[in-house]
């Protein structure tokens, strides 16, 4: 089944108008509505028309931004240097939410490699670009939530902002966090050596007499 995305008009103040997507506003995007000067969603059959009815659209249909000028969203494939080809996807944010369109317009469901970026990233209809902890088939990954460029990229071979470790393929390793790892080291040295000291020095107290030595 095809997720829906956000196609109600967004309540965002027009900033500007742009003549090809038409109503933006600076914080959230493209603003999506009905009429003249609006960008707005479509459900597109595999045969390229609309999709008429409800059924239609869960079973077939893509979802495509039709920009205010009658254009779509839409990535392109490129070739590399060796011959191999990639897709160069476009994402556009619409009402708050980042979407990747792939050289077909449709918007991507699932997830998708962007070659610019060298990074994985799982957007949907729904949803758009995902960002945080996600849990998907059963395993969690975590997504950059900064804008900084690379907003929604999946960690991997690394520690999370809140201390976890996911392995290569981006998934938890389902271990504590570098918070509880520290805290656990922390509470051996205090607690389980401190208390193997204290027993070596008793031992040490009792068999000589009460001549303390040194313990190593």
């Amino acid at each position: 089944m095809n997720k829906t995305p956000q196609i109600s008009q967004s309540k965002a103040e027009v900033s500007r108008v742009d003549d090809q997507k038409g109503a933006i506003n600076d914080l959230t995007g493209i603003i999506t509505g009905e009429g003249e000067g609006y960008s707005r969603w479509e459900a597109v059959t595999p045969s390229g028309t609309s999709a008429v009815s409800a059924a239609e659209t869960a079973s077939s249909a893509q979802w495509k931004l039709r920009y205010a000028d009658g254009t779509y969203a839409s990535g392109s494939v490129k070739t590399n240097l060796d011959g191999s080809t990639y897709v160069d996807y476009c994402w556009e944010q619409v009402n708050g939410r980042w979407y990747a369109f792939n050289a077909d317009a449709a918007v991507q469901n699932g997830w998708l490699y962007d070659t610019n970026l060298s990074s994985w990233f799982y957007a949907d209809a729904n949803q758009g670009m995902r960002t945080g902890w996600q849990l998907i088939d059963g395993k969690w990954y975590y997504f950059h939530m900064v804008s900084d460029g690379t907003k929604g990229r999946m960690y991997r071979s690394s520690r999370t902002p809140d201390g976890y470790y996911v392995k290569e393929d981006g998934s938890w390793d389902k271990k504590g966090n570098v918070r509880e790892e520290n805290k656990f080291t922390q509470t051996f040295f205090e607690e389980g050596l401190g208390f193997f000291c204290v027993v070596r020095l008793a031992v040490y107290v009792s068999k000589y007499d009460g001549h303390a030595v040194s313990l190593w």
